[in-house]
Order: C-alpha cells, then sequence, then structure tokens
C-alpha cells in the first residue's frame, strides 16, 4: 500500500509538472539477465523557484522470476530546497523492498553546455539507518547537427558505516539527439557484504517526456 501511495503521489507531480521545459528523462535497458527502467523527475516548481521536486523510480525485473534479490525497486520522492545556485537540500521519502520512510540530504547539481553533474548524499531517517552516496554524471557532445553522442555513469554505494548494504553502477554508452537515445548499456549491482553479484548487459533507450 505505502509503495501504490508513492507511485500516485509521483505520478500527479509528473502530470503537475509536464509543461515544464525541462524534460522527464526514462530509460529502459533490456539486458541479458533483466529488464531495467528508470525514471528520473529534476522539477523546479515554477521558473524563479528556489525550490523543486527530485525523485527516481527504478524497476528491476530479472528474467529468472524466482529471484528474489534480483527483483527490486527503488523510490525516492523528495522536494528541495536551492540554498546556492548549484547545493541544494531535499528532504521527502523512499521506499525499496526491505524498508521505507521518511529521508533527508544534500545535494549538488552542476549543469554545463554538453555535461551535467549531480553528486547525491541521502540520509534514511529510519530505524535501519542508512546512508546513500550517488553520482550522475552524463556528456552529450555533438557529432554532427543532428546528431548527439549519449554517455553515461551512475554510482551508487549505501552503507549504515557498519557494513556496506547496496550498490550498483549504471554505464551507457550510445547516440541520440534531443527526443531520443539509444546505445549499448550495463548495469552492475551489489547486494551486502555478501558477493551478491549480478551483471546485466544490453541494449538501451532513452527519451526526454516534455
Amino acid at each position: 500500500m505505502k509503495k501504490i501511495q508513492l507511485l500516485t503521489i509521483i505520478t500527479l507531480l509528473l502530470i503537475q509538472f509536464k509543461g515544464n521545459s525541462q524534460g522527464i528523462p526514462v530509460e529502459v535497458l533490456a539486458g541479458n539477465e533483466a529488464i531495467n527502467t528508470q525514471l528520473i523527475l529534476n522539477k523546479k516548481f515554477s521558473e524563479n523557484s528556489k525550490a523543486g521536486f527530485f525523485g527516481i523510480v527504478n524497476f528491476n525485473m530479472p528474467h529468472d522470476k524466482n529471484d528474489p534479490i534480483y527483483r527490486y525497486h527503488i523510490i525516492l520522492a523528495n522536494v528541495y530546497y536551492g540554498l546556492t545556485k548549484n547545493i541544494r537540500v531535499f528532504g521527502g521519502g523512499f521506499h525499496n523492498k526491505i524498508d521505507y520512510g521518511p529521508s533527508a540530504g544534500i545535494q549538488g547539481i552542476f549543469p554545463s553546455k554538453n555535461s551535467f553533474l549531480m553528486i547525491h548524499n541521502r540520509h534514511s531517517l529510519v530505524k535501519n539507518y542508512a546512508s546513500e552516496f550517488m553520482i550522475i554524471y552524463e556528456y552529450r557532445p555533438k557529432i554532427s547537427d543532428k546528431l548527439n553522442l549519449y554517455t553515461r555513469a551512475q554510482l551508487m554505494g549505501e552503507t549504515d558505516f557498519k557494513e556496506f548494504k547496496r550498490g550498483f553502477q549504471m554505464f551507457r554508452l550510445g547516440i541520440g539527439n534531443e527526443k531520443i537515445q539509444y546505445g549499448l548499456g550495463v548495469t552492475l549491482d551489489q547486494f551486502g557484504n555478501l558477493p551478491i553479484k549480478y551483471e546485466n548487459y544490453g541494449v538501451f533507450i532513452r527519451t526526454e517526456l516534455r
């Protein structure tokens, strides 16, 4: 029920912010081990506002439906406030397959002409405390007037400062334009201190809803 409530909130926010000029990236990776979908919402409440909404919805659907570890979801829904041009604080909620509750943290956002860098530190404010560190870096230089190179590295590690709890690394390499990108991708997942690791290689397609 909690997951459904969070998804409902995110859907309503997507509808509310659809008119904003900033796109909402949606990606699907079809790999040898699983199909992964990810949506990232990063929107100001208005053009001149210092506040906005940041959310991530990620679902991993393994081909082996009997694998309980690799079948996971990540839902983050946060409201942020910009302290400076590049630094902002946020608070909201999270939901994954083992826990849910409030969270808060800080982000650094560093856009440029051909690239985008986000450094994200989120703290789960629940009994089973965890601190999540995530970096997203995109580089999209022009190849021609109508074609861009698209590359992304998205890295995440989660710890309670006693042991490593969760991590993943996403790498994408492809081509595209302002509306759609596609190419090769890999997602490397780790679960806990035990050597439980998955490597998902495949092709991705990505678009930005407006």
